[in-house]
């Protein structure tokens, strides 16, 4: 039986060593508050470190980032303030991938993917003692036994499908489309098939989507030669694999696999069911039919119960049953998705990622959140990772179909300044790029409005009033978003 479970957050930096995590919690907080000076006792909280260790690695990191050529740089000043300046998210990712690499724990885990040397000729390649090596196992050991598998004789040892899930999610966590993590010959072998996937399924594939293909045949085909397969037989499609162009393609992986013609067939449909679920093209074949025909009924149950209890809230017309139905296909989709495959993704996991949308749109990410929550508790173990992707599924899927003036009230704001028409027109357009908070613009005072922005104060109004510099400076426009938040909130509580 096919069960959503609880999804472990992909915590992989825990196999680097101490000084790299510590630099890269470093790095991660200053890009994150990039903009702002954050003082060097923030960081001292933040990472419990002594003053000559932090001193050690800033200055390590110092000369780490002088390899990129946006020249970017630390600067902390005599009074403790600590500035980045040209620091983005890629340079840090790229810095976490130089650490994985140069990471000899990590190449352990690779190897034993990949390679899978013997003990004594890894530590020989990398001049380890037996007690060294033993260490760094462990840790790899110890991350694994999470995710319910064994280690034995360098070998994973569990549900072959929960394996793969897990390198699945590893590789493409640390080189998220970077680098290719695998030899030249795997590389064309994942071309080949690709290639012919794209063909038989009539696939029109984004960068990203190829990048986690990719990513994911290889992880199979590493599995697949050192005879770790899918044991199981998951389709009814022996008939539809007799085509000549499939076993043009059968006969290629047997010669690189050297399996039995029988157990390719459980290999080609698992490849089927992960196209089937991941793209947004549903191939049209008899395969999409067998797919249709696994035991779902979990994650269906689960959506199902989700849209009922959210739609019930959701006061729409009968011209909407249409996108309700169609609502209720997609998030079905993408949570077989999630209970067949139950990859470890970090995207929009944390209390962070919801905080956006509990501000920006409160209604509605309450009546969703609630829905989860309420049926969690029947299909999965709770985990606030898993509620937040499930919120974050919800409402992509639900903005994607809806206007957002039909899912929460727009807050009505009115524009009125000294300097006439034009002015306010300017203003307007430069508080459109607000859009996302669905907002109403105005420039007359009526019994909707809810903000007044102007440079004049009305007397004795009970609307918000926001009085604005002219030309209005940053700081203004954050009073304005932090009134909007507070407005939403009021008519949501």
């Amino acid at each position: 039986m096919i069960k959503l479970k609880q999804r472990f957050f992909m915590e992989i930096e825990k196999i680097l060593e101490d000084n790299e995590r510590f630099k890269l919690l470093i790095l991660k907080h200053l890009e994150i508050e990039k903009g702002n000076y954050t003082h060097i006792a923030t960081i001292y909280q933040l990472t419990g470190l002594s003053k000559f260790k932090l001193d050690k690695l800033l200055l390590e990191l110092t000369t780490e980032l002088l390899a990129f050529p946006e020249n970017p740089k630390i600067i902390v000043d005599n009074e403790g303030l600590v500035e980045v300046k040209n620091l983005n998210l890629n340079i840090v990712k790229q810095i976490r991938l130089n650490y994985f690499e140069n990471s000899i724990t990590f190449q352990l885990l690779k190897d034993m993917l990949t390679t899978q040397t013997s003990l004594e000729s890894f530590s020989n390649e990398y001049y380890l003692s037996r007690s060294q090596l033993y260490v760094k196992r462990k840790k790899i050991k110890t991350f694994f036994n999470d995710f319910g598998i064994k280690i034995k004789k360098n070998l994973f040892i569990g549900d072959e499908m929960t394996i793969r899930n897990v390198l699945f999610s590893i590789l493409y966590d640390v080189y998220n489309g970077m680098k290719f993590p695998f030899s030249e010959h795997e590389r064309s072998l994942i071309s080949i098939s690709i290639k012919h996937y794209e063909h038989w399924f009539n696939l029109k594939m984004t960068n990203v989507e190829k990048v986690k293909l990719r990513i994911f045949i290889g992880v199979a085909f590493c599995r697949v030669k050192r005879g770790n397969l899918i044991k199981t037989s998951l389709l009814n499609s022996q008939k539809i694999y007799q085509e000549p162009a499939w076993q043009k393609y059968i006969e290629r992986m047997n010669e690189f696999t050297q399996l039995k013609k029988d157990y390719s067939l459980n290999e080609l449909d698992y490849v089927a069911i992960y196209i089937f679920l991941n793209m947004d093209d549903s191939f049209s074949s008899d395969l999409a039919a067998n797919i249709e025909k696994l035991p779902f009924s979990e994650a269906d149950n689960f959506t199902q119960e989700v849209s009922n209890q959210l739609f019930s809230n959701l006061k729409f017309n009968n011209s909407m049953k249409e996108k309700i139905y169609d609502f209720t296909r997609i998030f079905k989709k993408s949570n077989r998705n999630r209970f067949f495959f139950d990859f470890a993704v970090n995207s929009f996991k944390s209390d962070r990622s919801i905080r956006f949308f509990v501000e920006t749109y409160p209604y509605i990410t309450s009546l969703i959140i609630n829905a989860i929550e309420t049926n969690t508790t029947k299909y999965i173990d709770k985990s606030n990772v898993c509620r937040n992707q499930l919120v974050c599924d919800c409402i992509f899927i639900l903005f994607s179909l809806f206007p957002i003036e039909t899912l929460e009230r727009p807050v009505c704001v009115c524009v009125d300044f000294t300097f006439g028409k034009y002015y306010n027109e300017f203003i307007a357009k430069q508080i459109n790029g607000f859009k996302h908070f669905n907002l109403f613009i105005v420039d007359r005072l009526t019994a909707d409005t809810d903000i007044y922005i102007s440079d004049c104060n009305i007397d004795h109004s009970t609307i918000s009033q926001i009085i604005w510099k002219n030309p209005p400076t940053a700081d203004d426009w954050e009073d304005f978003g932090n009134k909007i938040v507070e407005i939403k909130n009021k008519y949501h509580s």
